[in-house]
């Protein structure tokens, strides 16, 4: 195999894999951007998100290219046979958590949600969490109803 050629079995991993980091890079930008329109235009603070979240800008562009490299090698697999063409990239990586599991910590955010101070950093960080929580719960959520509709 040639060199930057991805063999049908590193392809999936590889493929949830980089969109697992593309939002949890994504989900690191918003939590910044949040806590940056709160500060003051006078705080140095300020210009320190404004690079970060330059850099983290940067990541996700990198990362969007060796995506669209992944998607073509799993668009090829696809058609050639190796790949179920009926996969999607959630169900390429580990099986979803327990909707239970899910749930109970996205009940925990959202109560320390409630008694953290508005506007702060933790606000935001726990706002960004409940979103990854509440895909995650979506995600779990339809895997038993798929689950449950394929043992019928």
């Amino acid at each position: 195999m040639g060199e930057g050629v991805l063999s049908d079995v590193s392809i999936e991993p590889e493929l949830h894999a980089t969109s697992d980091a593309v939002l949890a890079t994504l989900d690191r930008l918003r939590t910044l951007e949040l806590e940056k329109r709160d500060l003051p235009v006078g705080s140095p603070r300020l210009v320190e998100l404004a690079k970060e979240i330059e850099r983290l800008a940067r990541t996700v562009l990198g990362a969007s290219d060796a995506q669209v490299e992944l998607a073509k090698a799993a668009h090829a697999g696809a058609d050639a046979g190796t790949i179920d063409p009926g996969t999607t990239i959630n169900e390429m990586g580990d099986p979803p958590r327990h909707v239970q599991t899910v749930l109970a910590e996205w009940r925990d955010a959202e109560r320390q949600l409630g008694e953290a101070l508005p506007g702060t950093p933790e606000a935001a960080r726990l706002r960004a969490e409940i979103e990854v929580l509440r895909e995650e719960y979506r995600r779990a959520h339809d895997a038993v109803v798929r689950r449950a509709s394929t043992e019928e």
